[in-house]
């Protein structure tokens, strides 16, 4: 888990500012990585990155699925047969 970073002094919930820090661990520091070194051996234009997640988000170990809006306006969460829990977020680049 790495730190909590740039949320430590945010007033949210210990839980929250570990799954803030998660997130952008993953996609500001190690995606930034990996699109920099793809530019550098100059192979950005002829690579695709697919970035996916399991389906819904979760709302389990403390993490409450409102806290961040995380499901946004879909109804339901990981589990639930509702949009917010089948709905599967994917980033292709």
């Amino acid at each position: 888990m790495p730190s909590d970073g740039r949320y430590a002094n945010k007033t949210w919930p210990d839980v929250e500012k570990d799954h803030a820090a998660s997130i952008t661990e993953v996609f500001d520091a190690n995606l930034g990585k990996l699109l920099d070194h793809l530019k550098k051996e100059k192979l950005e234009n002829n690579t695709i990155i697919i970035i996916s997640s399991d389906n819904g988000a979760h709302n389990e170990g403390g993490h409450d699925v409102n806290f961040f809006n995380s499901s946004g306006p879909l109804k339901g969460f990981k589990r639930s047969l509702y949009e917010g829990g089948i709905r599967m977020p994917i980033i292709v680049y």
